[in-house]
């Protein structure tokens, strides 16, 4: 379970903690005044204890409810230092290693030049000299043109 869902769980598990402990208080006060005016009822003592009841099962949901992202906060806490004591280490290592690095001269012997393919290839082109009241200018042009 998300630690986000967690706290909107808690923020309605406290609404409705704090809901039914104003219904009971208000169920109480009905109680009394119905004893009071001599108008009582059989059912208010046992009305009275499930008000209760229901009261203490939504005060123990929210203290679920902050257990459970107690444990959530805890659980991304060893995570985090998990993650940190594994990028230190990753630090480490490989710091170590650009630290370790030194220039090598190389030269090169003959019998580490290996020739697998040589090849001389000829373009036909031609050069047109151009001349205009800029100056002279030399254009390319190829010598054949592809079909296709």
């Amino acid at each position: 379970m998300g630690l986000e869902r967690e706290q909107k769980e808690l923020e309605r598990d406290r609404i409705e903690h704090a809901g039914r402990k104003q219904e009971e208080l208000l169920s109480a006060g009905e109680s009394v005044l119905s004893v009071v005016l001599g108008r009582r009822r059989s059912s208010a003592l046992s009305q009275a204890s499930r008000r209760r009841r229901i009261t203490e099962k939504a005060r123990a949901e929210v203290e679920e409810s902050e257990r459970t992202i107690a444990k959530l906060k805890g659980e991304i806490d060893a995570v985090l230092k998990e993650r940190d004591a594994a990028v230190a280490m990753v630090r480490d290592t490989w710091g170590n290693a650009a630290s370790g690095i030194r220039d090598a001269a190389l030269r090169p012997r003959r019998t580490d030049i290996r020739v697998d393919a040589f090849g001389l290839a000829w373009v036909p082109f031609w050069v047109f000299a151009l001349e205009d009241d800029r100056g002279t200018r030399y254009e390319r042009v190829s010598a054949f043109q592809r079909e296709g």
